[in-house]
């Protein structure tokens, strides 16, 4: 598993264990319908186990 930490526009949102690393474009959905896309993904050199992913909020509409 990676330790993956996701950053929304630079401030830490949350840390989470995952077996496939989200690639920068992919969209990420969070708790209660929130959804953000990954621009970018830093990998740790000291610890290959560990991921940091910076991502941009992606507004949700409503079907009417």
């Amino acid at each position: 598993m990676i330790e993956v930490s996701l950053f929304l526009t630079g401030e830490f949102i949350s840390r989470m264990n995952r077996c496939v690393v989200p690639s920068i474009g992919e969209h990420i959905i969070i708790d209660c319908g929130e959804m953000v896309k990954v621009i970018e993904v830093s990998h740790q050199w000291d610890d290959p186990n560990s991921v940091q992913i910076n991502c941009i909020e992606v507004e949700i509409k409503e079907i009417e």
